[in-house]
């Protein structure tokens, strides 16, 4: 067994490498092309996709525009309040189809959706919320989508 250890170690050869360490600039040089590379196939979430579009609501108020059009699938709603609501009291149906969208506050006034699906032709969209006083509005908006 002595000989046979003996044997493969003299068959092998050991050099000593040397071990240095890498400076963080000299890691992002190296890592520069990869990045590039992982940037231009790899795109954030919160990019708006080509079949997208935002549209901009007043949301209770007495000149808001009620029909909207948007040759897309998929839109985004950015709500602009001219009366405040009551903290989570704002909810967006489409009942033509039943979607139910995600609000997210931005501000005190203002809201944004996330992406809510359109059928083709007259989408009909119910948003109820409730202002401070506890007064229940609902408000319609229509969309007509080309998709």
């Amino acid at each position: 067994m002595v000989l046979t250890t003996t044997t493969l170690f003299s068959m092998t050869e050991f050099d000593a490498e040397v071990v240095t360490a890498t400076s963080p600039s000299e890691l992002i040089k190296i890592s520069s092309p990869i990045v590039s590379v992982i940037e231009n196939i790899r795109q954030p979430a919160s990019v708006i996709e080509a079949n997208s579009e935002i549209l901009n609501i007043s949301l209770n108020c007495e000149e808001a525009k009620r029909t909207q059009e948007s040759p897309q699938s998929l839109v985004m709603l950015n709500l602009n309040l001219c009366r405040e609501i009551k903290n989570s009291s704002v909810s967006i149906i489409n009942t033509t189809n039943g979607f139910k969208a995600q609000l997210f506050k931005l501000t005190a006034k203002n809201y944004r959706t996330d992406f809510i699906q359109l059928s083709k032709g007259t989408n009909i969209l119910v948003i109820e919320s409730v202002l401070k006083d506890g007064q229940k509005k609902v408000q319609t908006l229509e969309i007509l989508s080309g998709s």
